[in-house]
């Protein structure tokens, strides 16, 4: 059974959502089961300018969330506490604020821009930014990532490379995919510092080693399975969106393999991909406007339809308190999940 009360407001709409599972269900191949009572809540508030297009989002260690603003050219940020947004007008005209990531050791925000063909950094406490150019010209920097000295890697999915900067000497780095054409597009790195990211049109999971340079690619049995985003669990397993199979996986680096599992609903184009502090997977339908929580040490799966329609979430992140933030591309909007 499930319970829905809705609460509709402005600048916020929230679904309290309670689950009761009193019995085994499958669902397009997943396992719902008994929980006992799990009330958790979908907020969503709306953006000040209408019409941003916000693609990516990033928690901040101090629990503040940024996002990019593609159309509106500028990154936003909300304050959970006073639940007030900020927003920073980019200086290159039309640049399209795409990815966004923060440093967490400094809590500097770096967010690319994929027409402009820069990466930006932004002070949050004085609004003070610096752009650094992209090397290659129409790289289109993609999604970046922040290593533990300060470095920014990120994906460049036009010139199928990936990124270095060193934000403190303005020095880029770049390594060169082996397969052409592969728009390489999500990005993490774990905690031994190797570099994984997906290729959407190569259809692989890379593996880029800093200290060597060397990039290695995983097919997934699947094939043309639309490999998007990726997020890394507490074993070091990258678990990877296949946006064109309607499935998620994880890539086991130990033995080089993978384990797939159908999405809940059938034509979902999963999205976007985080992990939790819990080791909970969370993904996107984006072609039904669901967050999906999984849990793969049980086959358990909670569904959450996003308050407003048409949300196409692109990315979530994890705040320290382990809530889920997503942001909706189509309809302007910052959401939450939690307690």
């Amino acid at each position: 059974m499930k319970s829905f009360g809705h609460k509709l407001g402005l600048p916020k709409k929230i679904v309290s959502v309670t689950l009761f599972f009193l019995g085994l269900l499958l669902v397009a191949g997943q396992a719902f089961a008994p929980l006992g009572q799990n009330e958790l809540k979908i907020v969503e508030y709306t953006m000040p300018t209408p019409n941003a297009t916000p693609h990516s989002s990033a928690a901040a260690p101090d629990g503040r969330i940024y996002f990019a603003e593609l159309s509106a050219n500028k990154i936003g940020v909300f304050d959970p506490k006073t639940e007030k947004f900020t927003e920073f007008p980019v200086k290159t005209p039309n640049a399209q604020p795409h990815g966004v990531c923060v440093d967490p050791k400094t809590g500097l925000v770096y967010v690319t821009l994929i027409n402009g063909n820069k990466i930006v950094q932004l002070t949050p406490a004085t609004g003070e930014m610096k752009e650094f150019s992209v090397p290659t010209a129409n790289g289109g920097p993609h999604t970046p990532w922040p290593d533990k000295d300060g470095n920014v890697y990120f994906t460049e999915q036009r010139a199928s490379k990936i990124g270095k900067l060193d934000p403190n000497t303005g020095k880029f780095t770049e390594f060169t995919v082996p397969t052409p054409n592969s728009t390489p597009y999500g990005i993490e790195i774990d905690k031994n510092g190797i570099v994984w990211f997906a290729e959407l049109s190569g259809n692989k999971l890379g593996r880029l080693d800093p200290a060597t340079g060397q990039i290695q690619e995983f097919s997934p049995p699947t094939p043309n399975s639309g490999t998007r985003r990726v997020s890394i669990d507490s074993k070091g397993r990258i678990w990877i969106t296949y946006n064109r199979a309607n499935k998620i996986a994880f890539f086991d680096p130990n033995n080089n393999s993978f384990t797939e599992y159908d999405t809940v609903s059938a034509r979902s184009a999963p999205y976007a991909i985080a992990v939790d502090k819990e080791d909970f997977i969370w993904y996107s339908e984006f072609a039904t406007d669901q967050i999906v929580r999984f849990d793969p040490r049980t086959l358990q799966t909670l569904v959450f339809k996003t308050p407003a329609s048409n949300a196409q979430v692109r990315f979530i992140t994890i705040a320290p308190d382990n809530s889920i933030w997503y942001a909706n591309f189509g309809n302007s909007k910052l959401g939450r999940v939690g307690k």
